[in-house]
């Protein structure tokens, strides 16, 4: 396949994807002659695409988000047998016709690209609460010293709903701490990656309600599919004890926002994170917003964003573009059933 052309479109993302692109154009002409990179922007899509309408695209990379732009290149170019995206979530993707009923395309996505970042968050989150942070910031707005009763993460226990490249990365992190670590997947088989990091682990049908109870931190980082819509709800905050806090980083429609805030307001658990949102952009009257920052935080879906986001990405792409030109497969490859 390496002496093949092969020729890739990349739908833009802004001035912060500049850079990298570039950097990912120059190390495929470096390592590869053969292939070609084009970018289109949202912008300018309508011209940029009629100017591309002779090039037999093989492979698409996108943010999922882009789906008009997507579905339009996919119809256009049919040669594109390989549709990339620089995101772990890839949800959208599945409203999309031509990827959902054309078993030809392949679907893979950027799992475990952002595993580090969201590990480190998922540190800061549980510190944020142990160590009572949003408290002190009223102390000194108050010019008040007070001093807190304050908690560490040492042989607390941390339940990881979700166990896959984010929950390994902040198990392992985690482990520093010297915290008891239980791990959920759908399904548990003899041996599975991070095993070595987790105290004891449940597949998600045959949790007990009694390691719900004992956590101290619950972290969620499950995809987007039937089984994982709402969850987390009434039912599920009123088995946490009240001590505890429950940080979401997967999907937002994971949990129900009435519930939550029930939870919150009747003091079912001490606080939550919640890095995404049932509604994105969360409306100005969301009563999640009428909650203390002391017991929420909302970090609005961009915890992953940073100054190397994009050149994660791109990296990403690269590993399992290098997989594809020797197997024919990308590394990452969505089960379109499953839809992750």
């Amino acid at each position: 396949m390496e002496s093949k052309e092969i020729n890739i479109l990349i739908i833009s993302g802004g001035d912060k994807f500049i850079s990298p692109y570039n950097k990912l154009e120059q190390k495929i002409k470096d390592q590869y002659p053969n292939i070609h990179l084009y970018k289109i922007s949202p912008a300018k899509f309508e011209e940029e695409l009629n100017k591309l309408k002779d090039v037999k695209f093989d492979i698409l990379v996108s943010m999922p988000f882009f789906t008009k732009f997507i579905s339009d290149i996919l119809n256009k170019f049919p040669n594109i047998k390989w549709m990339h995206s620089l995101t772990a979530g890839i949800e959208k993707l599945f409203t999309i016709d031509i990827l959902c009923k054309n078993d030809s395309i392949i679907i893979s996505n950027s799992k475990g690209a952002y595993s580090e970042a969201l590990g480190e968050i998922g540190i800061a989150s549980m510190l944020y609460f142990s160590y009572n942070l949003y408290s002190y910031i009223e102390k000194m707005k108050n010019k008040e010293w007070v001093r807190n009763n304050n908690s560490m993460l040492k042989n607390k226990t941390l339940l990881i709903i979700g166990y896959g490249n984010n929950g390994i990365c902040l198990a392992k992190k985690a482990k520093a701490f010297n915290m008891k670590i239980i791990g959920v997947k759908k399904r548990i088989n003899e041996d599975f990656p991070g095993k070595e990091y987790l105290n004891e682990f449940y597949s998600m049908e045959n949790l007990p309600d009694k390691i719900i109870n004992e956590a101290d931190y619950i972290y969620a980082t499950l995809p987007e599919t039937k089984e994982t819509i709402n969850i987390f709800d009434k039912n599920f905050f009123k088995k946490m004890n009240k001590n505890s806090v429950f940080i979401n980083v997967g999907r937002g429609n994971a949990v129900v926002e009435d519930d939550i805030i029930y939870a919150l307001q009747n003091n079912l658990i001490k606080g939550a994170l919640l890095d995404v949102t049932p509604m994105e952009p969360l409306k100005a009257e969301s009563k999640l917003y009428n909650i203390s920052p002391e017991k929420l935080l909302i970090t609005n879906h961009s915890l992953c964003l940073n100054e190397d986001t994009f050149q994660t990405g791109f990296e990403f792409f690269y590993d399992n573009l290098e997989n594809y030109l020797k197997t024919g497969k990308p590394l990452t490859i969505v089960d379109k059933k499953r839809q992750y």
